[in-house]
């Protein structure tokens, strides 16, 4: 085999690494999505030992808050999208938080089964370039 050859099959190995990076950096970001979103699920779990008129911390943003006071503690204002927001109960939020759990769940174990297909590869692939360089 010559080393062009053998250079080929070494830039397909590292294009299978960078990939392997990448959706370890995708399942990163979904498993902290996943816990921010349980965690907006047990609040919501806790909203009903709230008492209306109770002084709570809006945020506004990143460590930033304005007083205010509960004024319902089982409506809820939820944004679907495009800046629109609708009125659902405490219990239709919980089940958007959860369908949103699901999905990324989902994403999480075809990512996943992506990852260990791509790690087979890289494996395959760097046991010939070690057979071929043997041989050389």
């Amino acid at each position: 085999m010559s080393n062009e050859e053998l250079q080929a099959l070494f830039g397909e190995f590292q294009e299978l690494n960078q990939g392997l990076q990448q959706i370890e950096k995708q399942l990163s970001l979904i498993a902290n999505q996943v816990v921010e979103l349980t965690v907006s699920k047990q609040y919501l779990e806790d909203l009903h030992k709230v008492k209306e008129g109770t002084p709570i911390l809006v945020p506004i943003s990143n460590g930033i808050y304005a007083k205010a006071s509960l004024l319902d503690n089982e409506q809820l204002i939820v944004n679907i999208g495009a800046n629109t927001m609708l009125p659902k109960t405490k219990s239709e939020a919980q089940s958007l938080i959860d369908s949103q759990i699901t999905e990324l769940r989902e994403m999480q174990a075809a990512l996943s089964e992506e990852m260990k297909e791509n790690a087979e590869k890289a494996v395959a692939l760097e046991n010939e370039m070690r057979i071929l360089a043997a041989n050389k």
